[in-house]
């Protein structure tokens, strides 16, 4: 696991390093490829990673609840730092497509870190504490190449910004381990990662 995770992280950050992509092939091309490609390898197959088709619509639902909760967080938090909320304007097209561009990397990384690591600490550990704070800190720690090379953080901003995907990571995993599904979670993520792109 830890192989796999390293190789994972040493790939991703070089690629954030040496190259600067549109957001769509970060997305839809290379992160799959990078973050997936490994497990495919390892696994032989995606069987057993949360993917499911049973209770889906129920699934959906809760990870649009989850999704709206986490949406009204981000605008108080905003709020409350800013003193004002400003959201960007953009066409119907543009939210689609930045609305697909989200499910794909929820998708991809709630795969990846709920559906393969998060399981198999809980398999090694049976603790599901211990699997939760493990493959939350590697989720946390996926993101520096993001953080740092991308968004060019440092100090206080790095830090806040690492507690505040930890705390993602920690939410998601809980929910995971009590319905077995990536489905909520994914979608949730992506409501997340898409109220980021608009409401400054």
């Amino acid at each position: 696991m830890v192989c796999v995770f390293l190789v994972i992280m040493i790939v991703w950050a070089g690629y954030r390093y040496f190259f600067i992509l549109p957001e769509w092939a970060d997305e839809f091309i290379v992160k799959p490829l990078i973050y997936l490609l490994p497990l495919l390898i390892v696994k032989n197959s995606f069987a057993g990673l949360g993917i499911t088709k049973n209770k889906f619509w129920f699934y959906v639902l809760l990870g649009l609840g989850l999704g709206i909760l986490f949406l009204i967080e981000s605008i108080l938090v905003k709020f409350f730092k800013y003193g004002a909320i400003q959201m960007l304007t953009v066409s119907p097209s543009g939210l689609l497509f930045n609305l697909c561009i989200a499910l794909a990397t929820g998708f991809t990384e709630e795969t990846v870190f709920r559906g393969y690591f998060f399981q198999r600490f809980m398999g090694v550990f049976t603790n599901e504490m211990l699997a939760n704070i493990i493959s939350s800190f590697m989720f946390t720690i996926i993101h520096l190449p993001l953080a740092i090379f991308s968004l060019h953080y440092s100090g206080k901003d790095l830090f806040m910004y690492c507690v505040q995907i930890y705390a993602l990571g920690t939410i998601f995993a809980f929910v995971f381990a009590r319905v077995k599904s990536i489905i909520p979670t994914s979608i949730a993520h992506a409501i997340w990662n898409f109220s980021n792109v608009f409401i400054k």
